[in-house]
């Protein structure tokens, strides 16, 4: 882990203590991405140990971790701890979009609320593909082989990624002007 963010999570200790929710699920995301060991993880889960207890030991184990940071960012925005987040001031992007690989979060300066999309809603909403294989023949161009690869793709990926996905093979000009409704 980088000094500047141990240092960010010294400064900003006693606010993560009084605000992590759901303490338990953010060490379970730590311990699914191999951050944390199982015994680690029993060990704070301990019933005798309070909450606050808990978070300081999850807060002074994770430093000695490469990814940890990071790793926490992750655990904190999949667990909706929005406080805790705000007050770190992070938020996150999704940088690796290879199929079949796990996505990276990495955590990156905030845009205005009112230029972000809600991504914590489950559907997140409803992604449309257009998949043009087939052409008029009066534009001169060939049947567009490949294309059911690239829709099972995307499909694939964002249906991964909590969205209803829609599809639409060779639509006329008039139904792709009346799918946005």
């Amino acid at each position: 882990m980088e000094d500047g963010d141990k240092k960010k999570l010294q400064r900003n200790q006693s606010n993560i203590v009084d605000n992590m929710q759901d303490v338990s699920r953010v060490l379970d995301s730590l311990f699914e991405d191999r951050l944390v060991t199982a015994e680690f993880r029993e060990s704070v889960m301990n019933p005798f140990v309070d909450r606050a207890d808990k978070v300081r030991k999850i807060l002074s184990y994770i430093p000695g971790k490469a990814k940890g940071y990071s790793g926490l960012i992750k655990a904190l925005y999949l667990t909706e701890n929005d406080g805790v987040l705000a007050a770190l001031g992070e938020s996150l992007e999704i940088t690796d979009f290879e199929l079949g690989q796990p996505l990276e979060f990495v955590p990156v300066a905030s845009p205005p609320s009112d230029m972000q999309y809600n991504m914590k809603r489950n559907p997140r909403g409803t992604l449309l593909i257009i998949e043009v294989r087939e052409f008029d023949d009066n534009t001169g161009m060939n049947t567009r082989r490949g294309s059911q690869l690239d829709f099972a793709a995307l499909d694939a990926l964002f249906k991964k990624l909590y969205f209803n996905v829609k599809h639409h093979l060779n639509p006329t000009a008039e139904v792709c002007l009346h799918s946005r409704k």
